[in-house]
């Protein structure tokens, strides 16, 4: 192959060029050639006679290809003067069917003239402008469409498709000999009912039998009478008993992973068969269960209503710590009697020996004293040491309000001071080595008074009468959840000790008496009998239940016997409830389970 491709460059290469003669004016040169010299006008003349003669044939191989050749110039010189501008060439035209459908090559390139200005059109005073030439119009160069492969160039293009589109409806009056009008629909209607004493002329003629029309897929033709229902699930009466069977069962069922859990574990099993199933639903079922309300879980943290005082020395909070284990190195001290105020925090403490109402209320007149002036309201617990008649006496001479609250914290003020209060005497004791702690006592007070409070932002004794405005109250509210007549249950009060898998609520069941709307919402209750119950309730505190008059129901004892016209009777205590709700009833109805 390399001999060859040298072969065909020998012969493409053109013949050298013959030497050019010597000048006439060049001195005499000794050429040696067969031993004979001669001179410059010889060899010049004999050079001229060799170039008369034929030249010599080409080499075998061709003649010899000049390897070293210089490239032609990549491009031209620029001229000096700029060439005329060229006539837009015609577009290009490719066929189309190539392979590379995506390629942007295979696109048509169009070439668009470039925009001239057209001269402005002159205007003249007497307003003749048929001189004036006219502005041409531009025109636009527009892309051939694209033709197949194959396709003939010059052929005529191709028809735009037909739609076909559907006639128009003819109103009444119009011509409809042209063209045929659409059939209506015919919508088939129930026979009227005939009621007696109709003319029954007409029941003679046997009456034509209408096929029924059913849904698309929906099988063969119903029997007369039976209702057709849309794709759409609706729970009828008959699929809410079979939900409410199903929702039972997934609780109730031991074997189920669900069972016994909570009401999502419950709704995601049951959602497998009913789709449609709601959260809400599957909670008021499970509300009839009482192993479900009973041992539901309850909070103990959560939002309450804030105690705001009015100004300074206005709400009291009092209460009394025990501290009868260090009585007999105290002076037989026993009892502190605490009260802060809410506005303030500032801590007033009285020592007491026993809490007898007269000494009760013989240090609440001193505290009155110190203070300066009289609150209007008095927080207590219900304790007998605050409900007595020398107590009652000092604040009714002094116009003071006393109240007590009904729930878990009560005075949450003065309880959460108890605690700052006996922590500090406890360390004292501790470095003191000694268990004394009433000569300390009311400089312990005083440190606490002068220390920085986190309810308040600053120190109890730095408080001033206009340091904490009122805000104004807010009309809004969180979601009333239990409406008036609701039965709920009551959160049941829990010791430190109590489990966590033991009854949480009441067995007793309550109804909603009434309702105030706020930030949070609080409740009122009343029993079974219509008795009221005193506080209030917040809704973390209540849980909706079933409540059946007519129910099976646990007995805790039976009391007494008796009989009444032949019946045996029973008077029985019911499990969870007060001796207010004992009753008879006939031994028959007792069930031994």
């Amino acid at each position: 192959m390399l001999r060859e491709n040298a072969q065909e460059r020998k012969e493409e290469s053109p013949p050298p060029p013959p030497p050019p003669p010597p000048p006439s004016n060049v001195p005499a040169v000794v050429v040696k050639k067969e031993n004979v010299v001669t001179s410059a006008a010889d060899a010049a003349a004999a050079a001229a006679e060799e170039q008369k003669q034929e030249p010599p044939p080409p080499p075998a191989g061709g003649p010899i290809k000049n390897k070293r050749q210089r490239p032609a110039p990549r491009f031209e010189p620029y001229p000096k003067k700029r060439p005329p501008k060229l006539e837009p060439p015609e577009p290009r035209r490719r066929p189309h069917g190539d392979d590379d459908d995506n390629n942007h090559d295979d696109q048509e390139d169009l070439i668009v003239q470039k925009r001239r200005r057209a001269p402005k059109r002159p205007h003249h005073a007497d307003g003749d402008v048929d001189d004036v030439p006219v502005k041409k119009k531009r025109k636009i160069l527009r892309a051939p469409k694209r033709r197949h492969a194959g396709e003939d160039f010059d052929a005529p293009a191709k028809k735009k498709r037909k739609i076909l589109r559907a006639p128009k409806r003819r109103h009444t009056g119009e011509d409809a000999a042209e063209e045929p009008a659409k059939k209506k629909r015919k919508i088939l209607r129930a026979p009227k009912r005939r009621r007696a004493g109709d003319d029954d002329d007409d029941a003679e003629e046997p009456a034509k039998k209408r096929r029924r029309r059913t849904l698309r897929g929906s099988g063969p033709v119903p029997p007369p009478g039976s209702r057709i229902y849309c794709r759409k699930i609706v729970f009828t009466h008959m699929s809410k008993k079979a939900l409410k069977r199903a929702i039972t069962v997934a609780y109730t069922d031991e074997k189920l992973p669900c069972a016994f859990t909570s009401v999502a574990n419950v709704h995601r099993h049951v959602q497998k068969t009913f789709p449609n199933v709601k959260y809400d639903f599957v909670e008021q079922v499970l509300q009839d269960l009482e192993s479900f309300t009973l041992h539901r879980p309850n909070r103990k943290r959560f939002p309450r209503l804030k105690t705001q005082a009015t100004g300074v020395y206005t709400d009291l909070q009092a209460d009394l710590v025990d501290m009868s284990k260090y009585k007999s190195s105290n002076d037989s001290i026993t009892f502190l009697l605490t009260v802060i105020d809410i506005y303030t925090r500032c801590l007033f403490v009285k020592s007491l020996k026993s809490k007898h109402g007269a000494l009760v209320a013989k240090a609440l007149a001193d505290i009155f004293k110190e203070m300066g002036t009289t609150p209007n309201i008095l927080f207590t617990d219900d304790g007998k040491e605050f409900y007595n008649r020398d107590v009652k006496t000092l604040l009714e001479s002094h116009n003071i309000k006393h109240v007590s609250p009904k729930n878990d914290t009560k005075c949450g003020v003065v309880e959460r001071v108890n605690r700052t209060l006996k922590t500090r005497l406890a360390k004292y004791m501790t470095h003191a080595y000694g268990h004394r702690y009433i000569d300390v006592l009311q400089r312990v007070v005083l440190g606490i008074n002068n220390s920085y409070h986190r309810g308040i932002g600053r120190k109890p004794v730095e408080v001033r009468l206009g340091d904490f405005p009122i805000p104004f109250p807010d009309k809004s509210s969180y979601k009333i959840k239990f409406r008036l007549g609701d039965h709920v249950r009551l959160a049941a009060k829990r010791g430190v000790f109590d489990k966590g898998y033991d009854q949480g609520w009441t067995a007793e069941v309550f109804v909603i008496s009434a309702t105030s709307p706020g930030k949070p919402v609080t409740y009122k209750v009343v029993d079974t009998n219509g008795e009221p119950v005193e506080g209030i309730f917040y809704t973390h505190e209540l849980t909706k239940c079933t409540y059946k008059a007519n129910g099976t129901y646990r007995v805790e004892s039976i009391i007494a016997r008796r009989t009444r016209n032949g019946i045996r009777q029973c008077l029985v205590r019911w499990e969870g409830y007060t001796a207010a709700s004992d009753s008879w009833v006939p031994e028959s109805s007792l069930l031994q389970i």
